[in-house]
């Protein structure tokens, strides 16, 4: 059986930011583990990846302070994806995440654990070797009702669609990625607005 594991840090660095207000938070948010292999010989483009975080922040929902609400749990994370591309001719690929986020919740408004299940489909268009280009479409379910305070399948959910390009900086080291997303679907209290991500990745 042919492995390609990997074993490194995981981390998340959050600001957000109130329409017409000034306050914002930010920091990092969760650190921990994660370990990527290829468990089939005969699927190598089929890869998984697991990670066990751990919160450092205090109070990520602001429910001790007279800020502005914050929907972030403070939780212990389980976080599982298993990813699979499929090379289109030399200028597309295919590629498709189905992951599981386990949270055990600690100081959330949710008292008890609960799982979501996102899946994602990409398709891009490479016009050279330093430029990709593609759109992407997420379903994104809860399996959680917050009123109940109990596990209920599908509960909650939202639908997302994007356009994204990713260029190499410096070849093979570093590249930056632009990525705009639109709610299109979602229950209650989800699916409204749209997202503006942009980010710098090192390349090893």
């Amino acid at each position: 059986m042919a492995r390609t594991d990997t074993f490194s840090s995981g981390s998340a660095f959050d600001i957000f930011r109130f329409e017409g207000s000034p306050a914002q938070s930010y920091g990092v948010t969760v650190f921990g583990p994660k370990v990527k292999w290829a468990p089939f010989e005969s699927i190598r483009r089929l890869s998984v990846e697991t990670g066990f975080y751990f919160p450092l922040q205090q109070d990520l929902e602001r429910q001790n302070s007279e800020e502005p609400f914050l929907a972030l749990d403070r939780y212990y994370l389980w976080l599982s994806s298993i990813y699979f591309d499929q090379p289109l001719g030399d200028k597309f690929q295919f590629f498709s995440r189905l992951s599981f986020w386990y949270y055990r919740s600690r100081e959330s408004f949710r008292e008890n654990s609960y799982l979501e299940t996102p899946i994602s489909v990409f398709f891009s268009y490479f016009p050279n070797r330093r430029i990709s280009l593609y759109a992407m479409a997420e379903y994104w379910p809860t399996h959680y009702d917050d009123f109940e305070q109990k596990t209920d399948p599908f509960n909650q959910y939202f639908f997302q669609g994007g356009l994204g390009g990713k260029y190499q900086i410096i070849p093979g080291l570093m590249e930056g990625e632009l990525l705009l997303t639109r709610f299109l679907a979602g229950s209650e209290g989800k699916g409204a607005g749209s997202t503006f991500n942009l980010g710098i990745r090192f390349i090893h």
